[in-house]
């Protein structure tokens, strides 16, 4: 079995929808895939066939913007998690039916409050709990409230398990594609520097997360010394930028849409040097 890791970053994972276009145009397909924020609804799209839908959602027009002040205002955080997670909204042009026509296992990460620990949640075959599943994963520490799913309240998956090849590969895959949207060397979230903040709005309530996000940047650091073991053993082919990336959360629409046009020429690279990739 082949699977698919793909790593979040918010507008910095045009370069994971440049990938997944590339390789849906091209008949790449997977027997599972593990998405974690941004790289979530990446996954969505890619199942359901829909090129170019993640792009058209990390550009909105200016009137649509879902990250800022308006947010704060309306939604009291400071992203708007469900006009990001759905495209401004509204759910119904996504293929809800090709995407459970695909035969790609889905799960998408999400770290839990109460335990601090990375858990994989799957879409039931249910609409609703697709959305709610990838709003969990997306759900920014700080920035986004905690999403309950079945009485529990998760966040951001990349707070757990930033690119969750081990997954893929505990659950039965012997290869993995793993797509991250940082170049080699790129420094990780460190929750730690705000440690103040994070104390006062997770410590009390939620230990486990809180012991978790101060943990985090050594935890990223050790998962990718791994990922480069593996890759060295051949069991995992790693696909990543070769330029810096954008802003996480930039509005600049001309450099996502370059990362997103370098996401497709990394792809095309790796399919040239792999001679294959995929099922």
């Amino acid at each position: 079995m082949t699977g698919l890791a793909l790593e979040g970053g918010a507008k910095c994972s045009a370069f994971t929808a440049g990938v997944l276009d590339y390789f849906w145009e091209n008949g790449v397909r997977f027997d599972a895939a593990c998405g974690v924020s941004a790289g979530a609804g990446c996954l969505a799209n890619f199942k359901s066939g829909q090129a170019g839908r993640s792009l058209g959602i990390m550009t909105p027009e200016r009137g649509d913007r879902y990250i800022g002040l308006r947010s704060v205002v309306a939604h009291r955080a400071l992203i708007n998690l469900d006009a990001m997670v759905t495209g401004f909204g509204d759910i119904r042009d996504f293929d809800f039916d090709a995407y459970l026509a695909d035969g790609t296992r889905a799960d998408f990460v999400a770290v839990c409050c109460e335990t601090g620990e990375a858990e994989y949640l799957a879409d039931g075959g249910d609409p609703d709990r697709l959305v709610l599943a990838v709003k969990a994963s997306c759900s920014v520490p700080v920035l986004c409230r905690p999403v309950e799913v079945d009485g529990k309240h998760y966040l951001d998956g990349s707070v757990a398990d930033s690119v969750p090849y081990a997954h893929l590969l505990e659950t039965g895959c012997d290869r993995v594609v793993a797509v991250l949207t940082r170049p080699w060397g790129a420094h990780p979230t460190n929750y730690a520097r705000i440690r103040p903040l994070l104390a006062q709005l997770y410590e009390r309530r939620y230990p486990a997360l809180f012991r978790r996000l101060m943990g985090r940047a050594e935890d990223y650091r050790a998962s990718l010394a791994r990922l480069a073991e593996l890759e060295a053993e051949g069991a995992v082919t790693v696909i990543r930028p070769a330029e810096p990336a954008p802003p996480k959360f930039t509005n600049d629409n001309a450099l996502v849409r370059s990362f997103y046009a370098h996401g497709r020429s990394r792809a095309a690279e790796a399919m040239k040097r792999t001679g294959g990739i995929g099922r």
